[in-house]
């Protein structure tokens, strides 16, 4: 299993997207930290060279609804073999209709379940 972190180019606010690398290598989990304003193609080159699991961003950056879903849909279609897990915002979240990969993430509780999960 293998994780990939990173926030769209829009997005800034690191410390959610740090937190989270912190908790998937506690649990040993291997990970890929890109790190913030990763372009899409990047993150594809990325998954398709390191056999990569799972996909985790944050989008909180408050940005129109068909932006954020034509994005989401985009990084589905690129990475299509992969779990993306989708954590931020929660009113922008909310107004999106997610493809059956995506996971909305609501909370750290959440988060640290999917882990324990994993680790099982």
């Amino acid at each position: 299993k293998a994780w990939v972190l990173f926030l769209p180019q829009e997005e800034e606010h690191e410390i959610g997207i740090l937190f989270a690398n912190y908790l998937l290598r506690k649990a040993g989990e291997r990970v890929i930290y890109l790190g913030t304003r990763v372009p899409l193609d990047s993150v594809k080159q990325v998954t398709e060279i390191s056999k990569v699991n799972n996909i985790m961003l944050f989008m909180v950056q408050q940005k129109l609804a068909n932006h954020a879903q034509n994005y989401v849909e985009e990084l589905c279609n690129l990475v299509k073999s992969c779990n993306i897990y989708l954590a931020g915002s929660h009113e922008l979240i909310k107004s999106l209709q997610l493809p059956k990969n995506v996971k909305w993430l609501k909370g750290i509780n959440e988060f640290e379940s999917l882990i324990k999960d994993f680790s099982c």
